[in-house]
């Protein structure tokens, strides 16, 4: 069976267990002991490890057939020593990751005036936050060429979303990755939330 590597298991990653469960033997980079025991709960072995800790991922290497990385950049500055620190250890071994998916922002893209944007636009970050990501993508798409793992990179929507005006084109997405959205619009999910709501709230 395929080991997959969840770096960053937050609340994405475990929406998406129930999905990869009995396709994987599930793995998980941890940095808190007390998430330990959910993550066992849902199947997933835990790995005790920090990527601010470059010493601490030296058990990555060599282990995951893929990787889902979800782990956010530091809280400061313009690089992202953490996605670095995670390529330096799962290059260490002979045995390297086939693929890995990396979520990055919308914010790489910076305000574009409520204009659509396609995943070829140029990258014209305008935070910290954002170029922390856009220095991620270029990480993870340098490793990529150089040693011939698939490199994925899905643009999200957080803090960024909110404050800068674009709306994304996700044909390239639903294309390539063949995905099929449970809500097409933006009209469609906030009528589903509507029709979830209870009555009276």
């Amino acid at each position: 069976m395929r080991r997959l590597l969840i770096v960053g298991c937050g609340d994405v990653g475990l929406r998406m267990l129930p999905l990869l469960a009995g396709r994987y033997r599930l793995y998980a980079l941890n940095r808190s002991p007390e998430r330990r025991a959910l993550l066992r709960a849902h199947g997933v072995t835990p790995l005790a490890g920090d990527l601010d800790d470059a010493g601490s991922l030296a058990r990555l290497a060599g282990l995951p057939h893929d990787v889902l990385h979800f782990a956010p950049p530091p809280g400061a500055g313009q690089r992202d020593g953490r996605t670095g620190n995670l390529i330096r250890a799962l290059r260490k071994a002979r045995s390297i990751p086939q693929r890995l998916v990396y979520i990055s922002t919308s914010g790489v893209y910076g305000d574009c005036a409520g204009g659509v944007v396609h995943e070829h636009a140029p990258l014209h970050p305008q935070t910290d936050r954002a170029r922390r990501r856009v220095d991620a993508e270029r990480q993870l798409r340098a490793w990529g060429r150089a040693s011939g793992v698939s490199v994925v990179i899905l643009p999200g929507t957080l803090v960024s979303f909110l404050r800068e005006s674009r709306r994304l084109d996700n044909r390239r997405l639903r294309r390539e990755l063949r995905l099929r959205l449970r809500y097409p619009s933006v009209a469609d999910g906030v009528a589903a939330a509507r029709a979830a709501r209870p009555a009276g709230s």
